[in-house]
């Protein structure tokens, strides 16, 4: 674009529309069996902007315009992504909400964005007859025909030839993501099209792609990343919301079949994965990059994953959906270091890090800046982060902004990521829990997740849990046995463990099973384990 300050998004994908047409840009699965992908989408660099094109025409013809907030609720597919970029190319705000927490948070979250269109399924546009936030707003179908509907077809017109991009400002909205929570006013992350850009920037610069790259990943984030790289993406054969239930054979059936370089998922993702190839002998050679992120990587799985991809780059990834990437380590080295908690390695090289005293209250710096509220070398403080690849607000939320936000008087703003940890000599990041879910006994600030890490190698515990109870002072211990674990013989192991550690007044209970959040399928929803503790489960 001749202004410099103008900006979108969309023109990165464009360009390799027109200078690589027949590469395929993606494929996505549509049906499967236990061992067979039974049919997918593929579509090019060139069919994808020809669908792009012919999308704008159509919300343009529709009566939407520059600066309109559309929310997509349907599943990952090519009329996902096709949507996505035919709006931030003609200056509309895609706006996505996580469905998992139920139909209440969803209607808060569509609220919230004040959205003039919805393109979605029958599974929420089906209560439109009773639902008064729906009542004003557009809707389009992809699954289903009824009174107030309008079917997705009717948004595909007659491509425009060029494809014209509508100029941005850097601060204009691009990408709100609505966080999954369960209380309160839904917190949007505000990706505004300056923001996107800086994290594609950031992305690539730490982990540069291959001009050959074919690319898996399990967030689907990271296609809309490979789009505007001109890379491939597989998506892989399995459930999006529920990486856990991944059919490991097929997704190396698939790896194998394509040729994938690039692969990506959670901790509960690469377990499927791991087991399959364990169990079948088999292996994927053609896969140069492995990075596991979303949660916690235990070391054992790790020590896996490196004898399964011996001649891969196999990382840990830290960050969130407000900044991505904030750091990331070679799993070689995890499993050379010595600390407490889980090494997740170097700040990465766009980003600004500090580590603050804990607090719950909100900060507001004086002139003095951050300096005052930094911890000592070596103790474990708030990660707080900051840089152009770093959200700086929420949508229209004023409350979350200053609870998550930090105003440094110099124009930076930090973003508290609620996350504890430490710096070791090397300058690593080490993670030690949230700080919210940290306990306090007899005084003793108890960080949960190197307490867990420890925990779950005792014999007879498959997984554990440290959590804080109003009337429990201390906390407790929850366990979930090995099947077949002795309940008695566990539990007095584990309180042994925790005597050891001058922790001996942490009571210890069994649970049937520690629940894990949904998106990841990775990270103990503490949340639920205490309503399961308080229930008696």
């Amino acid at each position: 674009m001749k202004n410099p300050t103008e900006v979108n998004v969309a023109d990165l994908f464009l360009r390799h529309t027109v200078e690589r047409p027949e590469r395929i840009a993606l494929e996505i699965p549509a049906v499967w069996e236990q061992g067979e992908v039974v049919s997918f989408h593929r579509v090019t660099f060139g069919e994808l902007g020809e669908r792009v094109a012919g999308l704008s025409a159509g919300l343009r013809a529709r009566g939407l315009k520059f600066g309109d907030r559309v929310a997509l609720m349907f599943p990952v597919s090519v009329e996902l992504y096709a949507t996505t970029i035919a709006l931030l190319a003609s200056g509309m705000a895609v706006v996505l909400v996580g469905t998992g927490a139920g139909l209440p948070r969803v209607m808060k979250a569509i609220r919230a964005a004040r959205v003039s269109a919805i393109i979605g399924m029958d599974a929420l546009l089906c209560h439109r007859y009773w639902m008064p936030s729906l009542w004003g707003i557009m809707k389009f179908s992809i699954d289903s025909r009824g009174l107030f509907l309008k079917p997705f077809e009717l948004l595909q017109g007659e491509p425009d030839r060029p494809l014209s991009v509508v100029p941005c400002r850097p601060d204009d909205h691009a990408l709100i993501t609505f966080t999954s929570g369960s209380t309160g006013v839904p917190k949007g992350v505000d990706r505004t099209h300056g923001l996107l850009l800086a994290q594609h920037r950031a992305q690539s610069g730490e982990f540069p792609e291959r001009e050959d790259d074919v690319d898996m990943p399990t967030w689907p984030v990271m296609a809309l990343h490979n789009l505007c790289c001109g890379i491939t993406t597989v998506i892989p054969p399995i459930d999006l919301g529920a990486p856990a239930t991944a059919n490991g054979a097929l997704v190396l059936k698939q790896i194998n079949a394509r040729g994938v370089t690039r692969i990506s998922g959670s901790p509960a993702y690469m377990e499927r994965l791991a087991d399959h190839m364990e169990a079948s002998g088999d292996r994927a050679p053609t896969v140069r990059q492995l990075f596991v992120g979303g949660g916690p990587v235990p070391r054992p799985l790790i020590k896996r994953i490196r004898g399964l991809f011996p001649g891969a780059e196999c990382r840990v990834l830290y960050g969130s959906s407000e900044a991505e990437p904030i750091a990331t380590v070679l799993m070689d080295e995890i499993l050379e270091a010595d600390g407490e908690g889980f090494l997740v390695g170097y700040p990465s090289k766009a980003i600004s890090m500090a580590l603050i005293k804990l607090s719950d209250c909100a900060i507001e710096l004086d002139g003095g800046g951050l300096e005052s509220y930094l911890v000592a070398p070596g103790e474990c403080g708030e990660v707080v982060v900051s840089g152009a690849h770093v959200c700086g607000r929420y949508f229209e939320n004023t409350a979350a902004d200053r609870e998550n936000k930090i105003n440094d008087p110099a124009g930076m703003v930090w973003h508290r990521t609620g996350d504890v940890g430490y710096l070791d000599k090397e300058g690593r990041l080490w993670l030690t829990g949230r700080r919210k879910d940290i306990v306090r006994c007899r005084g003793r600030l108890v960080h949960p997740l190197p307490l867990e890490a420890c925990m779950d190698s005792v014999q007879g515990v498959r997984r554990s849990a440290l959590v804080a109870l109003n009337y429990e002072p201390g906390g407790v211990v929850l366990i979930q046995l090995v099947p077949g674990a002795p309940e008695a013989g566990t539990v007095r192991r584990v309180k042994a463990f925790l005597e050891e550690r001058g922790l001996a007044d942490i009571d210890v209970r069994t649970v049937s099973t520690i629940p894990v959040d949904r998106r990841h399928n990775t990270k103990i929803d503490r949340g639920a384990l205490r309503n399961m503790a308080a229930a008696g489960k």
